[in-house]
């Protein structure tokens, strides 16, 4: 048996596996986190703004609007990802872009893909689905379906163990994708297991890949919904189409989506493969053609900025993925968190071990970050804000750098939200933040709707009990009398983290964070309860 920190997540690498898995078999499923809940509205990434004034952008249904499916495929899969517990930090990839997808895929070759625990619990942290894989290439993957489709039995038995496993490890469903030929008579077999499925995967979802044709069962990629996958999108929860699309396609697609449009995920590669809809930071383009149509879109192997960028063009992989989420913001949507407790230290998956102060990686170490996923500019020196291992306010984590650029007082939206509060349940609100050399008071705004109405709180971070607030309504501040109270301020001497407790009694409800800043301070915790 492997030592307790060496237990990896495997994938299930063919149908002798897949039968034969048991729920006992299952080592680390009791460490998978459910989802945890979203708002159920949005905003448009391009009506928001890291550093203007506290905006007020259009809130949207989430329901309404087209979703973003990111299809992670990476040197295979099962990198060291695969450790439950972690491993040792060496610059692994690092994803924390989660407020702007909906779903996310891991992808690897083998036949049953298990999302490594680290990317479910990561994903769960910030409300967004995450999908194994099925898939079947080659001939072996007529084999396996010629194998499954000569027996009901094992058909049926097929799919409750697809099922087991998913609802074992609490990820959210599959993406099937079958990539070899099939007979015609085993089509309506096809259509009856993907039926079979999505019943049985409750509250979950199945993705079908634009691959193998329904009407004469070859492996003939489409690049649009149209009668060789359409059976399969009427009883999926959507297609993810492939990569060589064009307008024409796209309006093909629409025509034939009807009012599930957004049901359709338009494949966009972003490693270019001399395709039409190249890829690598021209990504934004083919996003841009996408929602054009209003449709939804799968990003594939985003992490050629890991890959590519960085390991390749030695190019510093921060740098590199702010460049790229930025470029996107405009055709994305920002999703929020809506559940309280709620807290923050803006761990990005790493952590500094205690015994001898080495770096460790493990995703499942993230909480929840910044609402925008990305905020870059080409002509600045720095980024207006830093992920840091190297301090941290809580035991072993990082925190959120916030810099100052051309030396101004700097706005810093870190958070969309929705919290609610009120004179009966009032929130504790708990911020640790420290400056650069000599400690340096900055501001924080909330954004509060009460009552069909809008204003700002204005709450003074400081080093000492004493404190200053106001409520900025209609360009008038007023004094706030009991509705907030600064209950306790706490200086840590030993690494000079200050933290800040505001207790908030008042009815409304916190949709905006803001930082405004004089000096590059640092945010090490953020708290709501």
């Amino acid at each position: 048996m492997a030592p307790v920190d060496r237990v990896e997540c495997k994938p299930l690498r063919n149908l002798d596996e897949l039968f034969s898995w048991k729920p006992s078999d299952s080592d680390w499923s009791a460490l998978a986190q459910n989802l945890s809940p979203r708002c159920d509205y949005c905003y448009a990434g391009k009506d928001l703004q890291c550093h203007k004034n506290v905006p007020k952008p259009v809130r949207l249904l989430s329901s309404s609007v087209p979703k973003t499916l990111v299809c992670h495929d990476m040197m295979g899969g099962y990198l060291d990802d695969r450790f439950v517990y972690g491993t040792e930090y060496s610059d692994q990839y690092l994803f924390y872009q989660w407020s702007a997808i909906d779903i996310f895929v891991y992808f690897s070759h083998h036949f049953v893909t298990i999302p490594p625990v680290m990317w479910i619990n990561a994903a769960h942290t910030h409300g967004v689905q995450i999908l194994g894989t099925l898939i079947t290439e080659h001939t072996d993957g007529v084999d396996i379906w010629n194998r499954i489709f000569a027996d009901e039995r094992d058909q049926n038995r097929f799919v409750d163990q697809l099922v087991a496993v998913q609802k074992r490890y609490r990820f959210d469903g599959y993406l099937v994708n079958i990539e070899n030929e099939l007979t015609t008579d085993q089509l309506p077999k096809l259509e009856n297991f993907l039926r079979n499925l999505k019943s049985q995967i409750e509250n979950g979802v199945v993705i079908w890949y634009d691959a193998v044709s329904f009407v004469n069962g070859k492996l003939e990629w489409q690049d649009e919904l149209n009668e060789h996958n359409k059976p399969a999108f009427d009883i999926c929860d959507g297609v993810f189409l492939n990569y060589n699309w064009n307008a024409s396609k796209l309006e093909k697609s629409l025509s034939n989506a009807g009012a599930r449009l957004r049901d359709v995920y338009v494949g966009i590669d972003v490693f270019p493969r001399d395709r039409k809809n190249a890829g690598g930071f021209y990504t934004k383009d083919a996003l841009s053609a996408v929602r054009s149509f209003g449709m939804s879109a799968a990003i594939f192997a985003f992490g050629w900025t890991y890959e590519v960028e960085a390991k390749v063009n030695a190019k510093n992989f921060f740098s590199v993925e702010k460049e790229f989420w930025s470029k996107l913001l405009p055709y994305l949507y920002i999703h929020c968190p809506s559940c309280v407790p709620f807290k923050t230290d803006f761990n990005i998956g790493v952590a500094r071990t205690r015994h001898n102060d080495s770096l460790w990686y493990d995703l499942s170490l993230q909480s929840v970050h910044l609402s925008l996923p990305s905020c870059w500019n080409e002509n600045a020196e720095r980024s207006c804000f830093d992920l840091t291992t190297t301090d941290g306010f809580s035991e072993g984590g990082g925190c959120l750098l916030l810099n100052t650029i051309d030396n101004e007082t700097e706005i810093h939206k870190l958070m969309l939200c929705h919290f609610s509060t009120s004179e009966k349940s009032p929130l504790t609100m708990t911020i640790a933040a420290k400056t650069s050399g000599e400690f340096r008071p900055f501001v924080i705004l909330l954004c509060v709707e009460n009552k069909n109405r809008r204003f700002t709180l204005i709450l003074q971070f400081s080093d000492n009990e004493e404190y200053s607030f106001g409520k900025v309504e209609y360009s008038c501040c007023i004094a706030l009398s009991e509705e907030i109270n600064k209950a306790k301020t706490i200086r840590t001497s030993s690494n000079r983290w200050i933290t800040n407790c505001f207790s908030l009694k008042f009815d409304g409800t916190i949709t905006d964070i803001v930082a405004r800043i004089e000096t590059p301070t640092m945010i090490g915790s953020l708290s709501f309860e």
